[in-house]
Formats: C-alpha cells, sequence, structure tokens
C-alpha cells in the first residue's frame, strides 16, 4: 500500500502464481467493489452519489494494470506463463513452462 497516493494493491511477494492465480485475484476485487459501489450508488441520497461515483471512476482506472496483464494472459492462453513477484526490488518476472 502506499498511503501517500492512496493506493492499496497486493503483491505476490515471492510466490509463483499461475494465470488462473492471477485472474482471480484481479477480478474478484475489481467485481466485488465494483458492484458494492453501483449499489450504493444507486440507493444513496444527493452528495453520496457524487462522491461514490468518483470513488467507482478511479477505482476502475487504478485496475488498468490489471486489465492490461488479463490481456496478456488472453493473447497468451496457449501457453502456460507463471509469473514471481520481487517487492524489495519491485520486478515481476514472468516465465513460460516448455
Amino acid at each position: 500500500m502506499d498511503l501517500k497516493q492512496y493506493i492499496f494493491y497486493v503483491t505476490a511477494h515471492r510466490h509463483v502464481a499461475t494465470s488462473s492465480q492471477f485472474r482471480a485475484v484481479a477480478l474478484i476485487p475489481f467485481l466485488l467493489m465494483s458492484l458494492i459501489l453501483l449499489f450504493l450508488v444507486l440507493y444513496l441520497p444527493g452528495l453520496w452519489k457524487w462522491s461514490l461515483s468518483l470513488f467507482l471512476f478511479v477505482h476502475t482506472t487504478m485496475c488498468a494494470g490489471d486489465f492490461a496483464m488479463l490481456n496478456f494472459y488472453w493473447l497468451n492462453k496457449r501457453k502456460k506463463i507463471y509469473t514471481w513477484d520481487d517487492a524489495d526490488q519491485k520486478i515481476a518476472y514472468f516465465y513460460e513452462e516448455i
């Protein structure tokens, strides 16, 4: 998390993740947050609608990197690709099983 920018993210530090694991980690929080925020936008009055709509927009925008990675996995769906993160060095590695 980066409190200076109010950003929260998930890093699987030194853990090998498959494409299906990545899909779950990328999509489940996005879908849950989006559904909850949409529900609240529709049912709360006045200023809450605008505030939560802005929050939904910012949340969706911040998920752009996840969508890019999901697209990468989709374009390479016939390959077995694994990812490995090193949070200390802020590097992500991708490996293809041959």
